[in-house]
């Protein structure tokens, strides 16, 4: 069972009108987020590649959660 369908069960679907309308709506948010770090990401690498700095995983954490 995946997160959007344990959420569902433990819930209910918060008026969605279906499982499946709000599993396609989780997937939907999900792929926006994804995008959305993976740009943040690669904006800051971008931003600190003058010279021979490489971001490790640590900066990348960093970046999502707004600390860097």
């Amino acid at each position: 069972m995946d997160w959007i369908e344990k959420l569902a069960r433990d819930h209910g679907t918060g008026g969605w009108q279906t499982l499946a309308d709000m599993k396609r709506f989780g997937e939907a948010v999900a792929s926006a987020e994804r995008d959305r770090i993976c740009a943040a990401i690669k904006a800051e690498d971008d931003h600190c590649a003058d010279g021979d700095y490489m971001m490790d995983s640590d900066d990348c954490i960093r970046v999502v959660r707004g600390t860097w």
